[in-house]
Parts: structure tokens; sequence; C-alpha cells
């Protein structure tokens, strides 16, 4: 008899023990990453557009 302790508890990791289906964290990764580059192109377009506004009324002004 060996003087190892044999764990009789499976491993949280091993394949098919996990208790729910979720998505990898590639796929979660994958989805932030989406996300958060919308955002970020809609910010870029949001801060072009208000450029563009003061630019423009900057010329209105300066016509009076």
């Amino acid at each position: 008899m060996s003087g190892e302790l044999v764990s009789q508890v499976p491993e949280a990791y091993s394949t098919g023990v996990m208790p729910f289906e979720g998505p990898s964290s590639r796929a979660v990764a994958r989805a932030s990453r989406r996300e958060v580059d919308s955002v970020l192109g809609r910010a870029q377009v949001a801060h072009t557009r208000d450029q563009a506004r003061a630019v423009l009324a900057s010329g209105a002004l300066s016509n009076t």
C-alpha cells in the first residue's frame, strides 16, 4: 500500500464535471472586445461630430 493520498473529489475543471454550460472564456472575451470596439467607435464618431460643429460655429461667429 502506498503512502499517497487519493482524492475522492473530482477535479473542478476536468471534462464534463462543471455543473453549468456557460460560454467559454474565449467567447466571452470576443464578445467583450466587440462591445468595447463598438463603444469606442461611437465615441470617435461623436468626437468628430462635435469638432465639426465647433468649426462650423466658429466660422459662423467670425462671419458676423
